[in-house]
């Protein structure tokens, strides 16, 4: 499901961006102390036995990764969904209306490329004549998409 989701996002223009963010998400993994780790069921038999109570506390101190689990996975893609779909247009549609109700006229909104290569093709400019948005309506669109793909 997870690998779908991401070549979905990867083969739309305007989100592919989004789909290389979430794959290097999950290649760093979940970072944690070593402390954390005791109560972490992913790594609660690699814990070596037989330390000192010193080596115990030395060894609290260090950091460590763990691979992401299938359900923290869709939910940093569902959280992705949510940003890329809800969140964001909410942001462009406020913008736009803010500036409207200043008085100030205007047919679209540019924006500076990003400094990242493979971004040159994405639209850098927002129109102004965004239609009404609803955020509501945007979330359960990506509610309801969730819940067919789970079927």
């Amino acid at each position: 499901m997870r690998e779908q989701l991401l070549r979905m996002l990867q083969e739309t223009k305007s989100s592919f961006w989004v789909a290389d963010q979430l794959e290097h998400t999950f290649a760093q993994g979940v970072s944690m102390t070593v402390k954390e780790t005791k109560s972490d069921i992913e790594f609660f038999h690699l814990e070596p036995s037989g330390l000192s109570p010193r080596e115990i506390k030395k060894r609290e101190t260090y950091e460590t990764t763990r691979a992401y689990t299938d359900e923290e996975s869709m939910e940093l893609i569902k959280e992705a969904f949510n940003a890329l779909f809800v969140t964001l247009p909410s942001i462009q549609a406020s913008a736009i209306k803010e500036l409207k109700i200043l008085g100030i006229d205007f047919s679209n909104i540019e924006f500076v490329q990003p400094d990242e290569p493979g971004r040159e093709d994405i639209p850098h400019s927002l129109p102004s004549d965004i239609q009404e948005f609803s955020a509501e309506s945007a979330k359960q669109r990506v509610e309801k998409f969730f819940k067919e793909i789970v079927r």
